[in-house]
């Protein structure tokens, strides 16, 4: 069993597997570049690490990634893209960025989960 897997399972969840892992879905519709510069920016606008913010304020983290799209309509349009790519289907109500904000930072983590099984079985990147 793979120790993200096992993580999952148990409820603890390594910031920094969590934070590739939400990287990684923009790889889907941004260029590897893109993904790097989505990071140097949080880094930028946060001042610190961002794996670091996701752990210990998801809302700090949340607020700082709407800051860098603009606004929360953005931020839902890049949401949607990546669930568009990937062909999941969340209920409505469900947004990553929203989960953080609300400081829901297991469910975050468990619908991540959802894009990386489907990423995997897909073979997407």
């Amino acid at each position: 069993m793979r120790q993200e897997d096992n993580n999952a399972q148990t409820g603890q969840y390594d910031p920094e597997t969590t934070l590739t892992a939400f990287f990684d879905l923009f790889a889907a519709i941004v260029t590897p570049n893109g993904v790097k510069i989505i990071k140097f920016h949080m880094r930028r606008i946060l001042g610190e690490e961002p794996a670091k913010v996701l752990e210990q304020n998801p809302r700090r983290f949340a607020e700082a990634f709407t800051q860098l799209f603009g606004c929360e309509e953005a931020v839902k349009i890049v949401e949607q893209m990546i669930i568009s790519h990937f062909s999941i289907n969340l209920e409505s109500n469900k947004s990553l960025i929203g989960m953080l904000r609300e400081g829901r930072y297991e469910e975050f983590n468990r619908t991540l989960s959802i894009f990386n099984q489907v990423k995997t079985r897909s073979g997407s990147v």
